[in-house]
């Protein structure tokens, strides 16, 4: 590009309670202190297409522009061409082969024993770790209160978006991470296309470490979709800037 069309500038993310830190308050005092332009938005994957309800706090800054030359909804300024219908958790599983005759070696789940399989088999549709039988509770689910891993061992509605995928996103026990009509959690595969990653995307490491990377990736279509957002709001902005 062009030197006068290079655009410096600054973009992050996190969870949404971030906004109460003060911490962040002061990065985005000292970015507007030398010349950046910010504005901050709570955007959620589901707004993107992705067929997952994953609320994040995203920040851009842009040099030598105003926070007032910025949009209030970053949502509408992403082009009309990219799609952001709304997926469900069903379309997105739908996209992997049966487990059963696949040859994807991401395509594989957690190993449950018997009496796993029977609890897992107990849970309804949008059920969890409370529509559990007496003789299937968990110990440490008497201890916890009505509040405390409330999604574990959470079957997933296909009908919609699914829950955020974390970094133990096959594990039944660590959330609503079972498969919606088979009695077993979700493949490494099925969570990684709940983040919109392509179906032959190829990840790199043991389970333990693909499971991680898919719940701690920041899903690729969001990514995206940001991305175009932030390329019409310099496309429009001074000297037509381009990125």
């Amino acid at each position: 590009l062009a030197k006068e069309h290079i655009v410096q500038g600054l973009y992050f993310n996190n969870v949404q309670p971030l906004a109460r830190d003060p911490r962040l308050d002061r990065l985005v005092r000292n970015a507007m202190r030398v010349g950046y332009g910010t504005q901050r938005y709570n955007l959620d994957a589901q707004q993107f297409g992705v067929p997952q309800r994953r609320k994040r706090l995203i920040v851009i800054g842009i040099l030598g522009r105003t926070s007032e030359s910025l949009p209030n909804n970053l949502i509408e300024m992403i082009p009309a061409s990219f799609d952001r219908t709304t997926r469900t958790a069903g379309e997105a599983i739908r996209e992997a082969e049966s487990i059963s005759v696949t040859k994807d070696l991401v395509h594989r789940g957690r190993k449950h024993s018997a009496h796993v399989v029977e609890r897992i088999a107990s849970i309804p549709v949008g059920g969890n770790r409370f529509d559990l039988p007496e003789e299937y509770r968990l110990e440490c689910h008497q201890r916890m209160g009505s509040r405390q891993a409330s999604a574990s061992y959470g079957r997933i509605r296909a009908d919609l978006p699914a829950p955020t995928m974390t970094t133990r996103c096959t594990t039944p026990a660590c959330g609503t991470f079972i498969h919606p009509t088979e009695n077993r959690g979700i493949t490494l595969r099925e969570a990684a296309l709940i983040q919109s990653f392509p179906n032959d995307y190829a990840f790199d490491g043991n389970y333990g470490q693909i499971e991680a990377q898919i719940g701690n990736a920041f899903p690729p279509r969001m990514a995206e979709g940001i991305g175009r957002a932030v390329q019409t709001i310099l496309l429009e902005g001074p000297n037509n800037a381009i990125a």
